[in-house]
């Protein structure tokens, strides 16, 4: 026995309406939502006015620091533990948090000049 497909319901029904309005909260609460949490993340960024008196933050910041790409001609030295320059050396909170920092760092570098004091407010961000 053949199953009939169901019509659709009126326009005026309460599932379409109620579809609709998903269909409205999802293209605008949405993004209002994402900008918000942009809002308060960025909120007081600066809480500590550049001291770096997390020692977390500050230990995090180091490695990241003290790591460097190394030349297109020798990338071979990538997969080398113990010879690499991305290799932190460093790893009780996970490589994650690291990587993350150095490769955003690398990105807006050529745009923005980070130095280490304004390196905060990216790993801040990205926390």
């Amino acid at each position: 026995m053949d199953n009939p497909i169901p019509d659709e319901p009126p326009a005026s029904s309460p599932q379409t309406l109620m579809s609709n309005a998903c269909r409205l909260a999802l293209v605008y609460a949405l993004p209002l939502i994402l900008l918000l949490a942009l809002g308060l993340r960025l909120f007081g960024i600066n809480w500590d006015q550049g001291g770096l008196f997390h020692p977390d933050e500050r230990a995090i910041l180091f490695r990241v620091n003290d790591m460097s790409w190394p030349p297109i001609s020798d990338l071979g030295v990538l997969l080398d533990v113990e010879e690499s320059p991305l290799n932190p050396r460093w790893f009780p909170y996970g490589s994650l948090p690291i990587y993350a920092v150095k490769i955003a760092e690398t990105l807006i570098s050529p745009v923005v000049d980070l130095d280490f004091h304004s390196l905060r407010y990216l790993g801040r961000f990205l926390s």
